[in-house]
């Protein structure tokens, strides 16, 4: 998966007007209900088969799949960990925005 390729949407937010908008006492409830099921063992079958919590299921698989992206991008060698400025100029250049080197200080123009 492209890091760029966001696959998973929000599910709600908890501000603003919107239909989709919940409220400090509805999450809480959600929040009581999740940890009720995990106390009591519902499994993966019970969920997949739910008209409601399986697409919700598929959801949050899509948001773990890009987390892992995220974990792959940042592990690997993608970042650069050490940046070359050797060739950078020693004097600020005429055009602005520009990185030089200032006796081992880089600055932008």
């Amino acid at each position: 998966m492209a890091l760029n390729s966001q696959k998973s949407e929000n599910f709600y937010t908890t501000s603003g007007k919107d239909a989709d908008k919940i409220s400090t006492a509805e999450l809480a409830a959600v929040k009581d209900l999740w940890d009720k099921d995990v106390a009591s063992g519902r499994n993966l079958t019970t969920i997949k088969g739910d008209p409601h919590l399986g697409p919700v299921l598929y959801a949050l698989q899509q948001m773990q799949n890009e987390i892992l992206e995220l974990r792959r991008y940042i592990t690997s060698n993608e970042i650069a960990t050490e940046i070359d400025a050797s060739n950078l100029p020693t004097s600020a250049p005429k055009t602005a925005g520009l990185l030089w080197n200032d006796r081992g200080i880089v600055k932008v123009s």
